[in-house]
């Protein structure tokens, strides 16, 4: 499997980013305990419990998936991880390391669910990805399987792609040399990159997706590339591509034939599986920047549930005299011109966008989310990073700022970096941020927040503060505890449409827990537990993306 496109090496760099100050709002947040560290494991022997926590994933409908390490009745022991989904209110097992793989020989058994990324749809399936073991599983084999999850019996998950089998369409002696990690659709679609070889052709890069009973190759090295004069292939793409609710694919290649030069050879393509179209390609005019600015390369794209996309774009052309990147999204058939480096940030007096970080992402709404770096009036190596929210027109409203007052801390207590959003489908956004000023240190310099748009920004959980895990139990959260799961890429997220938002925390205590966290609708805010009521502020907070030890 090829590595990922990069375009922007010379990107921001988020750990100098910052915050724009924004009306704090106190709003009434409804936290729910999902699992926590010495519980009983389901459907696992009797003394088997909860030891520590992977960051969660959620749907849109109220399901939650984590992988779990196990330990015995004292969980001082790890006894191995497992994966469990379901509602909030009660996840199910769905598989254990060390147990048969469903669909393979016996005694193959699921070897390490380290790192894994599952992801849920709202049709209450879940897919994920794991390394095998057993006495017939060559060493770095892997899987992907989908099935399933709801009341009890949960169903067993189903064998979607395994190392050395045949892919579906494919020639015979044609086998998978890798599997990466899935995405997953409400139509029950999966998808993922890989590697491929035999079948008379050498080892190569190719995309898969379709149903879990039959996915295809979309995408393979050498192979012709749509909407492209005869001869010209594919020569190489990103790690696995995106996939929308609506079955709509895309991603971003690199391409190789006659008339191919470094000025067009990178492409965004989009569309239906089996028929991508060509959204953007090298050479190509940027719409909405001046005559004679054109594309040059692409990263990875975007991909929202209704089939927008969102791409970041290095520029060439008339009057480009250095590094020049855009931010573009919209339907795949009329991608408009969100950002540019050095053009005026819209809604703003005197600010302009000065570079990009990597992260970009879009909603059905046709909102993007990203952390720009910005220059003009009053902005200094203190205040320059803010994280935009910006409308399909490009209108922006800075959802923070470095350097701007974090909500819910004592005055004096700003927002640092603001690390990779979660932006849904109803305008809200998850993120991570460092916190600087007044009594700020390492043990409580990190909080996760949550943007509202009636509420504003809200505070959700900050290292250091005291947090209720349930009947009154209060544990500190550690200087590295606080972490969610945001892979647009993969459509994993942390924040479902339905406001519900999953994270782990780790405690002082070396205990865990995975918890939701809720802002219900303004009209339904009382009768609703406030946050302080769960959240008791001793100030000290952190991370994103942590895994336990």
């Amino acid at each position: 499997m090829k590595k990922r496109v990069t375009l922007l090496a010379a990107a921001v760099a988020l750990s100098m980013a910052t915050e724009v100050p924004v009306a704090a709002a106190a709003g009434p947040v409804e936290y729910r305990a999902i699992a926590v560290s010495g519980q009983q494991a389901p459907a696992a022997d009797p003394g088997v419990v909860y030891r520590q926590f992977y960051p969660p994933a959620v749907n849109d409908t109220g399901g939650v998936a984590y992988v779990a390490t196990l330990g015995n009745a004292g969980g001082t022991t790890e006894i191995g991880k497992a994966l469990y989904a379901g509602p909030d209110t009660g996840p199910l097992l769905v598989a254990r390391e060390g147990t048969q793989v469903p669909g393979t020989p016996d005694g193959t058994t699921f070897a390490r669910f380290d790192g894994i990324y599952p992801v849920l749809n709202n049709r209450k399936q879940i897919a994920f990805d794991s390394e095998l073991r057993g006495p017939l599983v060559p060493d770095g084999s892997s899987a992907i399987l989908a099935g399933t999850f709801g009341a009890p019996p949960a169903s067993s998950p189903q064998l979607v792609a395994r190392t050395f089998d045949q892919p579906t369409g494919t020639a015979p002696g044609t086998v998978y040399i890798g599997v990466g990690v899935p995405s997953f659709n409400d139509l029950g679609q999966v998808s993922y990159g890989g590697g491929v070889g035999g079948g008379g052709r050498p080892n190569e890069g190719a995309m898969f997706a379709g149903p879990i009973a039959s996915p295809q190759v979309v995408v393979r090295q050498n192979d012709p590339a749509p909407g492209m004069p005869a001869g010209v292939t594919y020569l190489t793409f990103g790690s696995s591509g995106a996939l929308s609710n609506n079955g709509q694919f895309a991603y971003a290649a690199a391409l190789t034939g006659p008339g191919v030069t470094p000025a067009n050879q990178w492409a965004i393509y989009s569309g239906p599986l089996g028929s991508p179209q060509l959204v953007a390609r090298g050479g190509d005019a940027a719409p909405g920047a001046p005559a004679g600015v054109v594309y040059e390369a692409f990263d990875e794209p975007k991909i929202s549930d209704n089939g927008h996309v969102v791409y970041l774009a290095l520029l060439a052309g008339a009057g480009v005299t250095e590094r020049n990147v855009g931010i573009f999204a919209g339907p795949a058939a009329s991608p408009r011109l969100i950002a540019r480096m050095g053009s005026a940030v819209p809604g703003t007096s005197g600010l302009n966008y000065t570079d990009f970080g990597s992260h970009v992402d879009v909603n059905d709404r046709g909102q993007t989310t990203f952390v720009p770096r910005i220059g003009g009036g009053g902005v200094t190596q203190a205040n320059d990073f803010p994280l935009v929210l910006a409308a399909a027109d490009g209108t922006a409203t800075f959802v923070a700022r470095e350097g701007a007052a974090a909500p819910g801390t004592q005055p004096g207590v700003a927002y640092g970096i603001i690390l990779d959003p979660d932006l849904n489908n109803a305008g809200q956004v998850a993120f991570v941020s460092t916190l600087t000023g007044t009594g700020v240190t390492a043990a409580n310099d990190r909080g996760l927040f949550l943007y509202d748009p009636t509420l504003g920004p809200i505070l959700i959980a900050r290292e250091g503060d005291l947090f209720d895990v349930g009947g009154g139990d209060l544990r500190t959260i550690s200087p590295t505890g606080i972490a969610i799961a945001d892979s647009p890429f993969y459509n994993r997220s942390s924040l479902g449409d339905d406001g519900r938002l999953a994270f782990a925390l780790y405690f002082t205590d070396g205990t865990s827990g995975v918890f939701v966290a809720t802002v219900p609708e303004p009209g339904c805010a009382a009768g609703v537990v406030a946050a302080a009521a769960l959240l008791l502020r001793r100030r000290r907070g952190r991370e994103i993306g942590r895994n336990p030890s």
